[in-house]
């Protein structure tokens, strides 16, 4: 599952570094991937995980909740993106490449701030940064 969350969150994390936004169609694409990827885990194990996978949502309904409350100062689409992830890694990697993600994205900020002269209301992606935040909590973990 790590394999295919990382092919995954690349593939998103190009499409919103160069568009600025997750389309509904790779949102659809990754839920269907990681439902077939869950029963096809579970039919091969025989266990059934429902508790992991769906304890692994809550940190994209969270962010999902504070993109619609923040009239979307957070994409939705991350949110989304974070929920695929979540369903197919768990709450443990997903929280913890989450919280590597916004370490990047907030540095990447910070700095483009003080060279470019950026001001608060720039936008960003996201997925790269929970990209490489992923990466590195799959060689931690």
């Amino acid at each position: 599952s790590e394999i295919v969350a990382v092919g995954y969150l690349l593939w998103c994390g190009i499409w919103d570094f160069k568009k600025k936004y997750i389309p509904i169609w790779l949102v659809i694409v990754g839920a269907l991937l990681s439902f077939a990827l869950f029963f096809c885990e579970a039919f091969m194990s025989g266990k059934w995980e429902w508790s992991k996978a769906l304890l692994g949502l809550v940190p994209g309904a969270c962010l999902s909740i504070v993109s619609i409350v923040s009239a979307e100062q957070v994409g939705l689409g991350d949110g989304m993106v974070l929920l695929m992830m979540g369903w197919m890694l768990g709450i443990k990697v997903t929280i913890a490449a989450a919280i590597f993600g916004l370490f990047f994205a907030t540095c990447f900020g910070v700095v483009n701030m003080i060279v470019k002269k950026e001001n608060l209301q720039m936008t960003m992606p996201f997925i790269p940064f929970l990209e490489i935040g992923l990466l590195l909590t799959l060689q931690i973990i």
